[in-house]
Formats: structure tokens, sequence, C-alpha cells
């Protein structure tokens, strides 16, 4: 019998997290059979992690040579998988996704023929080797009278993804282009189903094992016959452990591979947050210990030779959980080093993450803070830039080396409620069964409508909620300029069809109108001075500017300075903070400033809204200037202050 701490080192060199990787990107695809993608920096990061080479670069030629391809394979979620797989996965693992997608279908109006046309219309256009932007493929649809908007251009996409006539083909400036997935594998693989199934078994096995049936069951959305019957025939070529009274199936040769790595293997790891080895098997015996088997996986994880849990918490505004969070630079580095951490960790047993008196009577005082931790752990592997996919960090436990918790002990001491941590540590596990998958991309021109819906909702709960209490007037300060003049520097968060989140960004502040040059466009235009409530507001900010002028202080204002020229909003719906959605778009943002050679960006916040300050200070933000009065805005009976912040490549 082995210990939980055994398989999920067996788990690390199965995965090829640990050992002897892959020569290529598609050699790792192919161990893994599919790798979950619907952040796709992340899903690069995870397939470099696993091959010699260690480059994004590497997976995104692989990428553009139509050796691995990125679909909707399996559970209704992006994956990328090679070529060859994705045609027979399709086959066996997406009718089952299609047809609970059905109603959905139904409630937008797409029905067969509507369907029909979408590919007809999406045929015409690529075919004889065509590549199309999404937005531009939606422009197709919209042309064709099928109205892509709310939703159903996301829905048309993704059937005719499932039922095998589209896939995402090569990059064009940062974004996967869609082409037609007959002319993109023309030489595809399709086994007999029975045979597809045994294949789909065995290399899930040895690729994620040890595992068990339920595992591999969660893992592939399958039909509990069809899983079962999969597993009985690849069965003969697997060897089985048991730990804690529960069977696993693994590679024969797992165990050798272990031994050659063992002291690799319980090494530190920065892991993307949608990595296989956080989603493909169950949370209590990954990374929980023998003596809390049922713990519930945290939604941040960061151990240094001891086991380390931290409860679920958001740093920022649609921020996912304050994990160990580095975009990474293209070049990744060693796995487990611990090279030159400006200060050792101590060797306590750390106690409950939500007990945070015995956290201060437990830890050492010279022992560093949680941020520390974070920015050594970072800086130990060689992983320096604050932003991109949210990175956890995992560590094979030890044996009773973590004070053992309760749901409700950690909630009764301002921890999260189960929920929350469920939420946050394995986002996208049940994507096929109705979650939200979060996506993000650019803003298309058929997003107009919903994303002026979204605007008028994304800042519930902040300070900055509503300024002056009408939202078509703010819009046309804070949304409309960007989606008219700069569309390519707007990205949208989308979950489920619906958005839920953007960011809009300019690349040269000094081509764009300037805030106060378009509020006072707004004013003359919408008549404000005569509405109560825009009326009572600009009196505030008369008053706070006479206040602060008798007090000898500066007021807030525009920013103009050469070296940091992009700005940018960032906004999120209540309900999607702490998805990872507010991270996905400071991704793609950071990475059109990297991409266009920007010297720099800045974006103005509150000093107050500390939770917004932090998020961006993750990012890699940093405090800049004074903080001055903002004059009007009344939140809680307070007065608020400007934090302008910039940020340098």
């Amino acid at each position: 019998m082995a210990a939980l701490s055994e398989i999920t080192l067996l788990r690390l060199v199965a995965q090829r997290l640990a050992g002897s990787r892959a020569d290529s990107a598609a050699g790792a695809v192919a161990h893994l059979t599919a790798v979950q993608a619907q952040h796709h920096p992340g899903a690069l990061t995870s397939v470099a992690l696993r091959t010699t080479k260690g480059t994004r670069r590497a997976v995104e030629v692989a990428l553009d040579a139509g050796e691995v391809v990125k679909s909707w394979p399996m559970r209704g979620t992006l994956h990328l998988v090679t070529a060859a797989d994705l045609p027979w996965m399709l086959e066996v693992l997406a009718p089952r996704v299609l047809a609970r997608n059905a109603r959905r279908r139904a409630q937008l109006g797409l029905d067969e023929p509507a369907l029909g046309r979408a590919r007809d219309l999406a045929v015409e256009a690529l075919r004889g080797g065509g590549r199309m932007r999404r937005e531009e493929l939606l422009a197709v649809w919209d042309a064709g009278g099928l109205e892509p908007a709310g939703g159903r251009g996301y829905h048309m996409l993704v059937h005719l993804s499932m039922t095998g006539t589209l896939c995402f083909g090569p990059s064009a400036a940062g974004e996967q282009q869609i082409v037609l997935l007959e002319e993109w594998i023309p030489a595809p693989r399709r086994p007999e189903r029975e045979e597809a199934l045994r294949e789909l078994a065995e290399r899930y096995f040895r690729g994620h094992g040890p595992a068990t049936v339920r595992d591999f069951l969660r893992w592939t959305d399958l039909p509990a016959a069809d899983a079962r019957a999969g597993v009985a025939l690849a069965r003969s070529g697997l060897d089985t452990v048991e730990a804690d009274g529960t069977e696993y199936l693994m590679d024969p040769e797992t165990p050798r591979l272990l031994d050659a790595h063992r002291d690799e293997a319980r090494g530190v790891f920065l892991l993307p947050g949608f990595d296989e080895f956080v989603l493909a098997t169950p949370t209590a015996a990954r990374c929980s210990p023998p003596s809390s088997p049922s713990a519930s996986f945290p939604a941040a994880t960061v151990c240094s030779g001891r086991p380390w849990w931290r409860a679920a918490g958001s740093s920022g505004p649609g921020s996912t959980p304050a994990a160990a969070r580095s975009g990474g630079r293209r070049r990744l580095r060693s796995r487990s080093s611990t090279r030159r951490p400006p200060r050792r960790f101590p060797s306590c047993t750390p106690p409950c993450p939500a007990d945070r008196s015995s956290r201060r009577r437990a830890r050492p005082r010279s022992a560093p803070s949680a941020r520390e931790r974070e920015r050594h752990l970072c800086r130990g592997v060689r992983v320096r830039k604050p932003v991109g996919e949210p990175f956890r960090m995992v560590h094979a436990p030890e044996p009773g080396r973590c004070t053992p918790r309760t749901e409700e002990s950690c909630a009764a001491k301002g921890g999260p409620r189960a929920a929350e941590v469920e939420d946050c540590a394995d986002p996208g596990v049940n994507a096929g069964s109705g979650a939200g998958v979060m996506e993000i991309r650019a803003f298309a021109e058929t997003d107009r409508a919903e994303l002026r819906g979204l605007f008028g909702r994304a800042g519930e709960g902040a300070p900055t909620a509503s300024l002056w209490g009408h939202e078509e007037s703010e819009a046309a300060v804070y949304l409309d300029p960007y989606m008219d003049l700069e569309p390519r520097s707007l990205f949208v968060a989308v979950a489920d069809g619906a958005l839920v989140g953007y960011l809009a960004g300019c690349l040269d502040s000094s081509t764009f109108p300037d805030e106060s040059e378009r509020m006072k466009k707004a004013i003359r235009t919408h008549r404000l001075v005569l509405r109560p409530g825009p009326a009572a507001f600009f009196a505030r900010s008369l008053v706070d500017m006479a206040w602060a002028a008798l007090r000898r202080e500066p007021t807030a204002g525009d920013f103009g300075d050469a070296r940091w020229p992009a700005h940018l909003h960032i906004n999120v719906a209540p309900r999607t903070r702490g998805t990872g959605a507010a991270d996905g778009l400071m991704e793609r943002w950071l990475d059109r400033l990297k991409e266009t050679g920007s010297p720099g960006c800045h974006l103005q916040t509150l000093v107050e809204n500390t939770r917004a300050v932090r998020f961006f200070e993750r990012m890699g933000f940093a405090g800049y200037g004074p903080t001055p009065l903002v004059p009007g805005i009344r939140y809680g009976g307070r007065r608020f202050h400007q934090q302008t912040m910039v940020w340098s490549p």
C-alpha cells in the first residue's frame, strides 16, 4: 500500500514535470492526450514545462505548423491535442456535450437550419486554405443574417468545432485564426470506437496516473459504461497500486522513473492554474496529506520543502485567488531550483491558514510574510514578471505536516466558504456540465451592445460603481471612445457565451481624447447639469476643489508622461471576481504592449481601493507621484484620493 504523498510524487514524474521531458511540444501533448487550454498562455506554459526546450515559442511553432491543434474535443472545454487525435476524439467525446448544450442552443434560437446556414457560410469563407480571426468569422455570420451577438456566435463556433467543421489554426498578430478542420488536418486517424476507448484509457493512465477509474470518468466526461469498457480493455497494459483503500492505475514504468528522479520530484513547482496536474485528478488525493484526506484543495498552495496550504482569497478585482503567480520569461528554467533566495524559509510546521493567531505564534519572528514567500519562490525558479497566467505552486506533501482543518472552522475564522474553495481550486473541471469556462479574446463589433450592458453592472460594489449616476454619459466617457477609436486594444472575458469582463486600453494617450475633454463633451451632449443626480455630483466636485484649494492641496487630473504613454481601464462583473478574468485580461493587454514595443503604461485607481491596488501591484504596476483628492466622489460618506500606477516592460 502506498501513501498519498507517494501517489503525488508518482504523478509528477508520470506527467513529465519531474524527470525526463518530451523532445517536442507535440510529444508532450501526445503524452498527456489533451491539455486544457481555455487560458491560452497558461496552456503554452504547461506544455513548455514538459519539453526539453522549455520555451513557449516552441509550442507556438507547433501550433502554427499544425502539429498541435486547439479545439473543444472534450467536456465542452478548449484543449490542445495533436492534429492526428482531434477528429477521433471529437467523434468519441463530443456527442454527449452537444446533447447537453441543445437546450441552450434552443434558447438562443439556433435550430438545425440556422446551424446549417452557419456551417455553409463558414465553409464558403474558409475554403481553399482561408483563415479568419474570430471577429471576422462573426462578421461573416452577421452579414449572412445570423445575428451572432448575445452568445449566438460563440455557440455556433463551438458547435461547428465539435462537429468537425472548424478548429483553431495558425496565429496572426497574437491571435489564433479559425480554419477548416478537414484542410488543416488532411490525414486524421479514425480508430474503431472500441479501440478508441481503449487508447483513451491507456493514454490517460500512462500520462496522468496513478489515477482511479473515477478520475478517468470525470476527465473524459464519458458515459460510465463507455469509461469502464475502455478501462477494462486497457487494464492488461497497466499496473495497479493501492492507497488509502483505493485502487490506482498507472504506467508500469512510472515507479522506476520516480526512483531515478525522486529528489527533483520533491522540489517546488510553479504551474499554471489550469495545468493538468491541478485539474486531472481528485483534489483530496492530489495534495492533501493523510492527516486530512478529505480536505478541500485550497485555492492557493505554496510549498518549499514543507507543505504549505493557504485559504482561497481574492487580491484584486476579478482576480484569481492569491496564489504564487508569474507570467514567466519565454525561456522557462529549472522547475525545482531554489537558486539564491533572499531569505530561507523557516522549518516550522505551518498552521491552519485561517487561524491567524496560531500562525503568528508558530512562525518565527524572522520568517518572511506570505507576500515575501510568493516573491522569493518566483525568483527561485527564475520567473520574473508578475503578470500572466495564474500560477500555482504545488508540492508533494509529507505525512502529518499540515494542521488538519475543517470547512466549518475556516469559515468561522474568516476563511472561504466551501463553494469559494471549490470554485477557485479547480476552475474548468466541470466545464462540460454547465460551469462557466473563461475565455479571453479581442473585442468584436458584434459585442458592442452587450458590452454596453456589462458596463452598467461591472463596477457594482466598488467606490466608482457610478460616478455621476447617468450610465449613458459615463459610457460615452469611459467605454465608447475605446470601441470607436482603438478596438484592437479592447479585450473581453467570456463565460458560457456571455461577456463578464473587459479591458479598454490605449497605446498612446497623446493621440487619444483626454478624459476632461471627453467629460466636457458628455456634459454638453447629455445636458447633465440639468439632471438632478449629475448636477449634485458636479456641485460636490466644485465644493471639493474649493476645499482642496483652501488647503493648498492638488486635485486629480489627467496623467501625461512620455515614459508611460499607454493607459487602460478594466472592469469585471461582480460574480466573476475571483475566477481569473482580470488576470487573463491583463495578460492579453501586457502582451499587446510588448508586441507593439510600448515603453510603458499607466492607470489611475483610488488609494482607498486597496484590493484594486494590490491586484495592480501583482500585475507589475507600481505607485507613482502624489495622491490628490478626487473631486465629487463619495462612498460611505468618505472622500477618495487618486493613485497613479505605472508599468514598464
